[in-house]
């Protein structure tokens, strides 16, 4: 979500987007054509240039290793405070004129805070590429934290935890959290709590801030109209220490401060009038990099779909249809199964496990996973061409993985076949490891009691 305090717009950079083709196939490590070019800079970030030579815009995006899964019990929400920080001013630029420079060259500036990393991304007209870097930079690597500031934003933040916990879905998606990844800094929420960001000092702050605000953990895309050459020039100038690049060697894999969750085979049950019953479920499935990575993505589309054949299952024990998403981070994916109140009564969600452990035993057809592909191949084609809506939907993944799940999305998809699929679904849900979180009326869990291992 992205944060409404941090956001610096210019409705004229909307309407100036220009469609542009995205490119057919992406060449890792070569300076060819429309490829994606793949370098991390001397001293510097690594960096993925998509060259559009025909659009007259760009979208500059950078991320950088903090989250919420780095922090301490005593800064939760520190990485979050920090975006909001950033914004107010660096040696060379004040918050009214990074604000102004962005009004006056119709750009949009927006930033967002993950659970393992926090993306900052820059639309702008091809002629103010350099002034975008050079602001960017500034706020990365040089902001000036006023004491004043402080508590502005600190305000600003604590409001923000009050409407997250004031909005039913947002509250329980922060609850179940604690339980779908426990035993991991991954259970922890990205906004803090507020007893926790009352008592973040200035210290603190910039404590954090120099700590992981550093170019070599840093990832720069840059998509649209540009030259190569020059903006490789630009950001050895503002990013790095030691200057100089080198081309396409070997890439981090990712970023690994997240824990992977214990895997309990428990269903958490909790009573709480304020949350709307249901269950929340949470299975491993291949991390980007993975062989079996590309087949988890179409698995999880297929799923998703009117013709998954999870619906006719949940449907003959009186569940509702469930929501599914693939869920990616730094060590491992998951897939997340939300199943919303039932008619039923509170039974039908212990079937759950068995119900899903069943998909072992199913095989999509070649006609089901070419449906996929295609839907979710149109999905990326359509976020790429509009950059910063690829960047607002894949940024978090892009600022883990870089260049390797940009190839999963496109060569590795378009390599999966039905064999790949039955595979994957008898590697991981026969059998089934998962923690789950069923939200229940307070008396039914009295009378249950607070835990299920199935």
């Amino acid at each position: 979500m992205l944060n409404e305090s941090t956001k610096i717009v210019s409705i004229a950079a909307l309407l100036a987007v220009c469609v542009v083709a995205a490119p057919a196939s992406v060449t890792l490590g070569s300076d060819a054509g429309n490829g994606l070019i793949v370098e991390r800079l001397q001293g510097g970030p690594e960096v993925l240039y998509e060259p559009h030579p025909e659009s007259g815009v760009i979208c500059l995006a950078v991320s950088v290793e903090a989250g919420s899964c780095c922090e301490t019990s005593i800064t939760r929400g520190i990485s979050h405070f920090l975006e909001h920080m950033v914004f107010n001013g660096s040696e060379r630029y004040t918050r009214e004129e990074i604000s102004s420079w962005v009004d006056d060259v119709g750009a949009f500036l927006n930033a967002f805070t993950r659970k393992e990393t926090t993306v900052y991304f820059l639309l702008v007209d091809t002629g103010q590429l350099e002034q975008g870097i050079e602001i960017l930079s500034q706020m990365f690597l040089h902001s000036i934290f006023y004491p004043a500031e402080l508590e502005k934003e600190r305000n600003i933040v604590l409001e923000e935890i009050r409407q997250t916990m004031d909005n039913p879905v947002s509250e329980r998606n922060r609850f179940v959290d604690r339980y779908l990844y426990r035993g991991s800094s991954l259970a922890e929420p990205v906004l803090g709590y507020p007893s926790t960001v009352e008592s973040i000092t200035h210290s603190d702050i910039i404590d954090f801030y120099k700590k992981h605000y550093e170019p070599s953990r840093m990832r720069v895309v840059v998509m649209g109209g540009f030259d190569v050459e020059k903006a490789r020039g630009w950001l050895v100038d503002y990013f790095c220490s030691t200057g100089g690049c080198a081309k396409a060697v070997d890439r981090p894999s990712g970023y690994r401060a997240g824990a992977v969750p214990r895997w309990g085979n428990e269903i958490t049950v909790k009573g709480d009038e304020r949350l709307t019953p249901g269950l929340d479920i949470l299975i491993p499935m291949p991390s980007v990099g993975e062989r079996d990575f590309p087949a988890a993505l179409l698995i999880a589309n297929i799923l998703g779909t009117n013709g998954s054949p999870l619906r006719s299952m949940f449907e003959s024990v009186s569940l509702p249809d469930p929501e599914v998403s693939l869920e990616v981070h730094s060590k491992f994916s998951a897939l997340r199964i939300h199943v919303g109140p039932c008619e039923g009564g509170q039974e039908p969600y212990y079937k759950v496990p068995s119900i899903l452990e069943a998909l072992a035993g199913w095989k999509p057809t070649a006609g089901e996973i070419e449906s996929a592909r295609v839907s979710f191949v149109s999905s990326q084609i359509f976020d790429r061409e509009k950059y910063h809506f690829y960047i607002m939907s894949e940024g978090e993944r892009i600022g883990l993985f870089g260049a390797r799940y940009i190839s999963a999305t496109i060569e590795g998809v378009e390599g999966v076949d039905p064999g790949d699929c039955t595979k994957l679904l008898e590697r991981y849900f026969r059998p089934l490891r998962f923690n789950a979180c069923l939200i229940e009326p307070k008396a039914s869990v009295r009378s249950r009691g607070g835990t299920e291992a199935m």
